[in-house]
């Protein structure tokens, strides 16, 4: 499963030239640890290699050992075992009827087929179960969560959109006409990196993300806001 307990990339805290200053009572030590975050824009690939170290699963062999295996019913559900996690037992019943009954179906469709006519043809089970499945079939579409969907709508316009008030056709269409086009910009670097790293963000936003300043009060005290595209296509340039 995609664990909820992650450790967050070191931070390399430079200490001040001088811990110790004098008050009316003597020298006091100044605290250590005392730190801010910075937004830096970046490339895809050094986004992709800073908060991929953020990704912490202990069941992770769950996915890497069964996800380039033959499509039989043991591999599919070790495979949702490692997605539904704690609550797999529950929905094994469930996750039987709407994927693993239908392996040999899946199995049949040739390798063009669009991922709009997958879901359309996989209609049951859930949207994330759904796309999933088809990350199942096809590695070259990527796994949709909560985590990932909260990393895009950030690096893409500062906000933190949840998809927990979406229907599952809405989460189906958001997949479809926005996440898969926002994730061509890591085209080139593994795809399962870029997974890790986009959730470690979205789980880093959801728990630590600090209140910047609103929108009003930056054009109003004209404060920098913390840019949210935390990557371009290139490093922004010195001059």
């Amino acid at each position: 499963m995609r664990s909820t307990s992650r450790e967050g990339p070191a931070l390399a805290v430079e200490p001040h030239e001088n811990w110790t200053e004098n008050d009316a009572h003597g020298p006091v030590e100044r605290p250590k640890s005392l730190i801010i975050l910075t937004g830096t824009q970046v490339t895809p690939s050094e986004f992709v290699d800073f908060w991929e170290q953020g990704y912490c699963d202990p069941n992770e062999s769950l996915y890497t050992n069964n996800v380039n295996a033959p499509r039989t019913p043991e591999v599919v559900e070790a495979l949702f075992r490692w997605k539904v996690g704690r609550l797999f037992n529950k929905n094994l019943a469930r996750i039987h009827a709407n994927f693993i009954s239908r392996l040999n179906e899946v199995a049949s469709l040739p390798l063009e087929t669009t991922p709009e006519d997958f879901l359309s043809r996989f209609s049951n089970g859930g949207a994330i179960w759904r796309i999933f499945w088809l990350h199942c079939w096809n590695q070259r579409f990527p796994i949709y969560d909560q985590n990932v969907h909260r990393a895009m709508t950030f690096i893409e316009d500062g906000s933190e959109e949840e998809l927990d008030g979406y229907s599952d056709n809405k989460k189906i269409e958001s997949y479809l006409k926005r996440y898969l086009p926002f994730v061509r910009q890591f085209d080139g670097i593994d795809g399962r990196r870029v997974d890790r790293a986009l959730f470690a963000f979205g789980k880093f936003l959801k728990a630590w993300h600090p209140p910047f300043p609103c929108e009003q009060q930056r054009n109003a005290d004209k404060i920098p806001a913390f840019s949210p595209r935390l990557f371009t296509g290139s490093p922004p340039s010195a001059n």
